[in-house]
């Protein structure tokens, strides 16, 4: 630990303050987009067929779940909701294992119940999972 803070302490003042904010920005983008993302994918999404998309929206939506992944990754050691967040980065990715892993994560009891609880409080119908 003491390791950590000498490594910090050594850092510019500007790195401190932009850790800082992102941190703080991090989490406040989490609890606001998260939540309204989750609501938003359809009940039968993990049960039915894939569709074919025009090029330019497959790679506007791989972009985008991409960075949620990686916004994921880091809210897992940051404030935030870091498993819902990857669970949305992987919705929007185009992956052939994209399903099998999304099952897994909303295997985990606490990620479905608060997806679930989501669902439910915006009056959508739960998240099929097979």
């Amino acid at each position: 630990m003491d390791d950590v803070r000498g490594w910090l302490g050594a850092l510019p003042r500007w790195i401190l303050d932009a850790l800082a904010l992102s941190s703080a920005l991090f989490f406040v983008l989490s609890v606001a987009l998260v939540p309204w993302l989750v609501v938003r994918i359809p009940a039968d999404y993990l049960v039915r067929p894939s569709r074919e998309r025009p090029l330019l929206l497959h790679v506007a939506r791989n972009a985008g779940g991409l960075l949620l992944v990686a916004l994921g990754l880091v809210l897992l050691v940051l404030p935030g909701q870091g498993m819902l967040t990857v669970l949305v980065g992987v919705a929007l990715l185009d992956l052939p294992v994209k399903r099998r892993l999304l099952r897994r994560i909303l295997c985990q009891k606490t990620v479905r119940a608060t997806v679930q609880k989501l669902r439910a409080r915006a009056h959508r119908a739960p998240l099929l999972v097979p």
